[in-house]
């Protein structure tokens, strides 16, 4: 009875894969698989990894979340990650990135590995939090000196550290939620006195942030066909 039951699986990942091919086209998949497995081989070397079992499950994530509308975490692709810190127009010197929904700390490590000036994350399951934490640490005992801040809360509660100027989402929640987080984004970037850069994987509720009065667009990146949007890259105007 094993046999098709790992058939069946080898089966479901070759047609998942080839869906993704079709999706993205061959040239990108290559690129991307080969920049993911460089950096991720990198950072494995400095002894980070991403347990799947520390990420939080759909159900408890909605439970702990605010608005009851957490979405389950996924994992950010390092090539998609870079386009969208290219697109923003800062020296990564200079970068203070806030990951909202940091999972395991996996682009916070990317973050620390690119030496942005700072990096904080912010994730209801402790698991992950206890994870991305210990990413983290590992990668100051290496000798990379970008300071980093974890912390385990709700989006809807939590308050901008000053120094930001640019948000990670990687469709980390509904629209609820999504509309609590924008108004305060766009807060942040009023009382900072800034411009402040969103980079937006998988951007479902990009809607959210178009109607801001100073919000404008500076990135997208499509699938193949245009069907669908991967990330996008906004503005929101802080500055008087």
């Amino acid at each position: 009875m094993a046999a098709p039951s790992v058939l069946n699986r080898l089966q479901s990942k070759y047609l998942h894969l080839s869906k993704h091919i079709k999706n993205v086209g061959i040239k990108t998949f290559i690129v991307t698989k080969i920049y993911d497995h460089y950096i991720g081989l990198k950072l494995k070397a400095l002894g980070v990894s991403y347990n799947n079992n520390a990420t939080a499950s759909p159900l408890h994530a909605v439970v702990e979340s605010a608005l009851k509308d957490a979405h389950e975490n996924q994992p950010s692709s390092f090539y998609a990650v870079k386009n969208g810190l290219g697109a923003v127009p800062l020296p990564q010197a200079e970068i203070s990135l806030l990951d909202i929904g940091c999972g395991n700390g996996k682009i916070l490590t990317f973050g620390m590995l690119l030496q942005l000036k700072a990096v904080t994350g912010i994730e209801l399951d402790e698991g992950a939090l206890e994870k991305a934490i210990s990413n983290c640490s590992k990668m100051q005992q290496k000798g990379y000196t970008t300071p980093f801040n974890i912390t385990g809360t709700d989006a809807v509660n939590y308050i901008i550290p000053e120094s930001v100027n640019v948000i990670y989402l990687f469709n980390p929640f509904g629209s609820q939620t999504m509309q609590k987080v924008a108004a305060n984004i766009a807060h942040h970037a009023k009382q900072s006195n800034k411009d402040v850069y969103i980079i937006y994987c998988m951007p479902s509720f990009e809607y959210v942030f178009e109607a801001l009065d100073k919000c404008t667009k500076l990135f997208e990146m499509y699938n193949k066909d245009k069907s669908q949007k991967e990330l996008t890259v906004l503005k929101i105007a802080g500055r008087q």
